[in-house]
């Protein structure tokens, strides 16, 4: 059976909390959001010790019934059968207030939480509408042995039926045995009825649950969708870090490749005027030379 506080919704609630804050620290006591998350849970902690409570009670209500069944004198069960069932049909109608309260109040990280509620539901409906036929089947059961008893003979199912919905008003010759017969059998119908209201309360707290449903796959559609993005995101930004560091070493090779180029130009410029230097040179010192011969071959 589901649990209403299971760690996986308490982690996703977490989860959640986490995304809307940044991905940073749990949100602080102070957030609105995170106080309404508490109070739903606090009240689903409470529905479903509620739940267990009724459980019991329809256990009681069973062995009641079961009791019922071995006393000989009709009124001696009755108190104790409808005790046990103002008790549950009280607690069933507290239930349904709790949940038509948490159905309008749900917060949206909350929303699974009433996904446990649903087979919790399921089970106390199913044992009421079991119990609900079993006393329906021991009344006419009854019904029809006592007749048997009184008239000599086995009732058809349409006198059956009759005195099942008279209360045991039959002709006039069976009537005042009837009567006093059929008491108990007035007490089951009491029992069947409050039976019968305790199991629309059941359907009307499922249908409650039930309207959880939509809110709850809206809710996982926009987890999964956001885990989609910030998957995306991630992607991307990975993308554009390598893309930056591509562009980094794009410059830094660009920038060693200038500077190799202009040193390659200096050195080639240093070369050059050496050269012409040195021409430069060369050329006077050969005129420099032949001055000095013609001043040699002079005569004195």
């Amino acid at each position: 059976m589901n649990d209403l506080m299971t760690d996986s919704f308490v982690g996703a609630a977490g989860a959640a909390q986490a995304q809307q804050g940044g991905g940073s620290a749990p949100a602080a006591s102070g957030d609105p959001g995170a106080e309404k998350l508490q109070a739903f849970l606090a009240e689903a902690e409470a529905a479903k010790n509620e739940m267990a409570a009724l459980r019991d009670e329809l256990a009681q209500l069973q062995s009641a019934h079961e009791a019922s069944k071995s006393l000989f004198r009709p009124g001696s069960s009755g108190a104790a059968t409808q005790a046990a069932l103002v008790r549950l049909l009280g607690s069933a109608r507290r239930l349904r207030t709790r949940l038509a309260s948490m159905d309008r109040r749900a917060p949206a990280p909350a929303a699974q939480a009433t996904a446990g509620l649903r087979g919790r539901l399921q089970d106390l409906t199913a044992g009421v509408q079991t119990l609900r036929r079993q006393v329906s089947s021991d009344r006419r059961g009854d019904a029809a042995r006592r007749y048997l008893a009184v008239a000599g003979e086995a009732p058809t199912e349409e006198q059956l039926d009759r005195l099942v919905a008279s209360g045991g008003a039959g002709g006039a010759d069976v009537d005042e045995a009837m009567r006093a017969a059929m008491l108990s059998s007035s007490e089951a119908a009491e029992v069947e009825g409050g039976l019968l209201e305790l199991q629309q309360l059941f359907l009307d707290m499922a249908a409650l649950v039930e309207s959880q449903g939509p809110r709850l796959d809206d809710i996982e559609g926009q987890v999964v969708a956001a885990a989609h993005d910030v998957g995306a995101a991630e992607g991307e930004l990975l993308d554009a870090r390598q893309l930056q560091l591509a562009a980094r070493r794009r410059k830094m090779w660009l920038g060693a490749g200038i500077a190799v180029f202009l040193l390659v130009v200096l050195a080639v410029a240093a070369v050059m005027v050496a050269l012409a230097l040195a021409r430069q040179n060369g050329g006077s010192v050969q005129l420099a030379g032949a001055g000095l011969s013609q001043l040699l071959d002079l005569p004195f």
